[in-house]
């Protein structure tokens, strides 16, 4: 993120020269965490395309702790539900065992 913070202050900073360099580290944190405020606009191709790509960065990185707790949760249900159905599959071997004996 700080690199990113550097390309872009070093790429826009001769168009925004009331910005100071923590203005974009804040930015781009901002940016990463896909929050966005919108106070800094970016006005060179090349910087457009970095932030392009922080900002699919930063979604991908969220989506993936995202499914990280989803499954955290449901691990448990499905175990559960694994089990009951290796039950029902005992059970259903058992009565064709009774089935096939008369």
């Amino acid at each position: 993120m700080c690199s990113s913070a550097v390309t872009i202050y070093i790429l826009e900073n001769h168009h925004q020269t009331d910005r100071e360099f923590i203005d974009y580290v804040v930015w781009v944190i901002g940016i990463v965490t896909t929050v966005g405020y919108g106070d800094v606009q970016i006005k060179t191709v090349m910087g457009k395309f970095i932030v392009s790509g922080l900002m699919l960065f930063g979604s991908l990185y969220l989506w993936s702790y995202m499914a990280f707790l989803v499954a955290a949760l449901v691990e448990p249900e499905i175990n559960k539900i694994s089990k009951d159905v290796d039950l029902i599959e005992h059970d259903l071997e058992t009565v064709k065992e009774q089935l096939d004996r008369k």
